[in-house]
């Protein structure tokens, strides 16, 4: 390790964001999949209703909330 603190902060975002998206992931794979696969009647193609309507929920607050998934200090594109 460095004790650069910029470096510091950059490793623990990165930390932060690999623990959230395997947390987004875990919540996919063990209670969203199953709960659609049951509520379809374990028919896939829920799946893919499922997935197309979650992609444009977030191009939807994309557009609506650009600083939404903006990085923690990144000041470009602000409204």
């Amino acid at each position: 390790m460095t004790d650069d603190p910029g470096r510091r902060r950059s490793i623990r975002r990165t930390v932060i964001g690999v623990l959230a998206v395997a947390a987004v992931v875990a919540f996919f794979a063990f209670v969203a999949v199953p709960v659609v696969l049951d509520a379809t009647g374990g028919n896939p193609a829920g799946l893919l209703l499922f997935a197309g309507l979650f992609a444009l929920a977030v191009v939807v607050a994309r557009v609506r909330y650009p600083n939404l998934f903006r990085a923690p200090g990144d000041r470009r594109r602000q409204r």
